[in-house]
């Protein structure tokens, strides 16, 4: 039988938070206790970093942070352990094919814990700050942001049909980018070392955790290689089939019935 898991990966929209994008209450007492035992949880998500750490403040825990599903990672103490980036000019040009391909579609860039648009007026982007609980810089003109460190990722918020439709068309000729749907509306540019099952592994190696004292979980196309990566491994009721192909097991309840806590309630004996 397992022993309990010494740290636990977990995306968080549609996996750790509810239908609101914010905790189910009453799953702070169960994650307060599991941090108690020394067990390290660390969030795994496509947010940056100021829309994770007030969650971790919410639910007093504390923890290794996998930002922009893995182009940044962070220790306990905030220090960066990991970081790739694409220069300014090399995004100026992916934002003018975008937009070739999807004229008018809505993009946000980010890079460390800068989130730069050009218009905050989108219901998409209102929506993303509120589940967040950080706000983006409305600026034409992203040069004075990323000048020197560059940009951790590009996103593109649309309706469903078009992000499948701009995936399609852009990530086969792009193989040296990590272009992934991280929820129907959502599609993600980051570099091709920028996945969260590669920020994993440096998670583990960092803290010398073997793979077999992990466990993730899950439930979109950007989870995949977490999820990939290690033997236990689970995939949310509520996931995308393919995830939950790839997961070892299924949690018994959704991401509104707290699915990913009732899980760790059984593998910390609670």
């Amino acid at each position: 039988m397992h022993q309990p898991p010494k740290i636990i990966f977990t995306d968080m929209d549609g996996t750790l938070l509810g239908a609101n994008h914010h905790p189910v209450p009453g799953d702070e007492k169960i994650l307060q206790q599991i941090a108690a035992t020394g067990a390290k949880i660390c969030f795994t998500s496509g947010r940056l970093p100021k829309g994770l750490t007030p969650f971790q403040k919410i639910l007093g825990i504390h923890g290794p942070l996998i930002s922009y599903s893995g182009a940044l990672i962070l220790d306990e103490r905030g220090e960066t352990l990991f970081s790739t980036t694409f220069p300014l000019e090399r995004a100026h040009e992916l934002l003018n094919e975008i937009d070739e391909l999807s004229p008018g579609i809505f993009k946000g860039t980010y890079g460390f814990n800068n989130w730069v648009v050009t218009t905050k007026d989108n219901p998409f982007l209102r929506e993303e700050e509120s589940y967040v609980l950080a706000q983006a810089v409305e600026d034409s003109n992203i040069n004075k942001y990323y000048e020197e460190s560059g940009l951790h990722k590009i996103l593109v918020m649309g309706e469903p049909d078009s992000i499948v439709a701009l995936e399609q068309s852009i990530a086969p000729l792009h193989p040296e980018l990590n272009v992934i749907r991280s929820s129907p509306i959502f599609l993600e540019f980051m570099n091709n070392d920028a996945d969260k099952g590669s920020a994993v592994k440096r998670i583990l190696e960092h803290y010398n955790i073997d793979s077999s004292e992990a466990v993730a979980f899950g439930d979109a196309p950007n989870d995949i290689d977490m999820l990939r990566t290690l033997e236990r491994s689970y995939a949310m009721k509520n996931a995308f089939e393919e995830v939950k192909q790839v997961a070892t097991f299924e949690t018994e309840f959704t991401n509104e019935e707290s699915g990913v806590v009732r899980e760790l309630a059984k593998l910390f004996n609670l």
